[in-house]
């Protein structure tokens, strides 16, 4: 019974050593996504090997345009004020600067620190918002201390 054990791992494993060289021998070489026809009359996403009637993508092929954006800094205060106007937007970082103090965020109302409708941010922490839609009303945040500094970031 162990012989026959043997024989067929031995067997299993040549099998698996032909499969893989037969893969190698036919040149698999890494490739890329298209959204042509494909093979086999296939439509959609497809994987292409390169060759000479596929060539590798030049320039800037296959990466996604840059996207403008601002970077700003800001002050936050304890008076609740806005820090990003109304806008339509994909991504909306704001980052306390602060190691001491606490800051409260509210989109198109007043911003007030630990209440319901205020995103509350730490100290040394920032919050990110990057599903789109990201809200588009103004974001206005207020800070437990006179002034904190904040940096804010969208696109």
């Amino acid at each position: 019974m162990r012989n026959f054990t043997r024989i067929s791992l031995v067997l299993l494993a040549l099998a698996a050593v032909t499969e893989v060289k037969a893969q190698t021998s036919q040149q698999i070489m890494p490739g890329y996504i298209t959204n042509t026809g494909c093979a086999g009359g296939t439509v959609g996403p497809c994987w292409l090997p390169f060759s000479a009637t596929v060539p590798l993508p030049t320039g800037n092929a296959g990466v996604p345009s840059a996207v403008t954006g601002t970077v700003s800094a800001a002050t936050i205060t304890n008076t609740s004020a806005t820090v990003a106007a109304a806008a339509t937007r994909r991504f909306l970082l704001i980052e306390n600067e602060s190691s001491t103090a606490t800051i409260a965020c509210s989109f198109g109302g007043t911003a007030a620190l630990n209440t319901a409708g205020s995103f509350t941010i730490l100290p040394n922490t920032s919050r990110k918002w990057s599903d789109y839609p990201v809200p588009s009303e103004a974001l206005n945040c207020i800070s437990g201390v006179a002034s904190s500094p904040a940096t804010v970031e969208t696109y």
